[in-house]
């Protein structure tokens, strides 16, 4: 059954960087049919995450007081009702608020997945899982680079929203139907309108949680900067765009092949933390080449797809390991809120960095520290941690 649930989960998530990628997919329309500005269109793309800063911790209370299936439910929802706000738009206001509310959905389906999944797989194969759930978001955008560009050329933008909209309705339906709750994690929820403070963890392991989510916000912030900033910096060194977009693409869709079958490799091998440290090192050098080396930048791609991988399975278990049942939906809520401050921080540094010193290498360079400091700073987890019972 949890494999049926993995399944119907990974189609949910798919669907909210499905939506998040129709923005950029549709930045031709928008400018056309709206008269938005590049700039626009740009804060359209960041309002999608800017709710998760606010958002990240009452989506665990949420879940402790209504229900994972009921909050997963309402995420989509918002998805939804956004989507179709976004596509009745004729003004910029209206687009922007159409993205918030989706954006806030977004928040919620992407918690409450983490906290679903983990319910079924602690004890399992739980890196392998969210693994598994991870490389929804890359398959999300990977079909709306595919297909977002012809359905607006064929509906319009408005009809593009539409179909978006209406993918959001299809995963709902289907979590619905299918998702219900593993006989662990089967307990009454709190009726009350008082939420106790016992659903997060105890302090020590609540500011563990919040360095892993720091953790996860740096690889984030990595994998954004090198995937933003790849194709221009590639572009300065004398490549062509269509080159220089092609290298880029190819290191995501090896790690969207490659995060599935390292996951598990990671749970069998049982040393996440090992490979999180390790790969996540080596995927900053392979950067740090990148940048010296740009004549070398088909190599540095497929190895940058290969090696950012393995963490990220293993990242998105830490606080399911550390954390029992009912403190868990806290746990996740202060790991997605520290995660969302620093992935949202990170590429506004990188653009600074990059309009101060004006060579196209140093967000690259930027990504690869990111990714350096990881080992670094899953230090404190550990100690933090260092009592913990860790399940994976």
């Amino acid at each position: 059954m949890r494999w049926i649930i993995l399944l119907v989960l990974f189609l949910a998530r798919m669907t909210m960087s499905f939506q998040f990628q129709s923005v950029a997919s549709a930045a031709p329309f928008l400018t056309s049919e709206l008269g938005l500005s590049y700039a626009e269109v740009g804060t359209l793309i960041g309002t999608y995450l800017v709710p998760g800063t606010v958002l990240a911790i009452p989506s665990g209370l949420l879940q402790a007081r209504f229900g994972e299936k009921r909050v997963c439910a309402s995420g989509l929802l918002l998805m939804a009702i956004g989507g179709v706000a976004l596509g009745l738009s004729d003004n910029y206001l209206l687009a922007l608020l159409g993205r918030v509310v989706s954006g806030a959905g977004a928040v919620l389906l992407n918690l409450v997945i983490a906290k679903m999944v983990a319910d079924w797989f602690v004890g399992h194969e739980i890196s392998f899982a969210m693994a598994i759930v991870a490389v929804s978001w890359g398959v999300g955008i990977s079909v709306g680079l595919m297909t977002q560009g012809k359905i607006a050329s064929g509906l319009g933008l408005n009809g593009l929203m539409y179909v978006v909209a209406l993918s959001c309705v299809l995963a709902l339906t289907l979590v619905l139907i299918i998702y219900k709750a593993p006989p662990s994690a089967n307990q009454p929820h709190i009726a009350g309108p008082h939420l106790p403070s016992s659903i997060f963890p105890e302090f020590r392991i609540a500011i563990a949680c919040l360095v892993a989510g720091a953790i996860w916000g740096l690889f984030n912030a990595g994998l954004v900067n090198f995937f933003s900033f790849t194709p221009e910096y590639l572009t300065a060194r004398g490549l062509t765009s269509i080159e220089s977009t092609f290298f880029t693409s190819t290191a995501l869709w090896i790690s969207i092949l490659a995060v599935p079958v390292s996951g598990y490799l990671v749970h069998l091998v049982k040393k996440p933390d090992f490979a999180i440290c390790l790969f996540s090192a080596l995927t900053g050098l392979t950067l740090v080449l990148l940048a010296v080396v740009p004549s070398a930048a088909l190599i540095s791609c497929v190895m940058a797809g290969v090696l950012m991988a393995p963490p990220i399975g293993a990242i998105l278990a830490l606080p399911a390991r550390v954390t029992p049942v009912a403190q868990r939906a806290g746990a996740i809520g202060l790991f997605y809120s520290c995660y969302y401050v620093v992935a949202t921080i990170g590429p506004t540094i990188a653009g600074a960095l990059r309009d101060v010193t004006g060579d196209a290498a140093t967000p690259v360079l930027f990504g690869a520290t990111l990714f350096i400091i990881v080992p670094i700073i899953i230090v404190p987890f550990w100690s933090l941690t260092r009592y913990a019972t860790l399940r994976d």
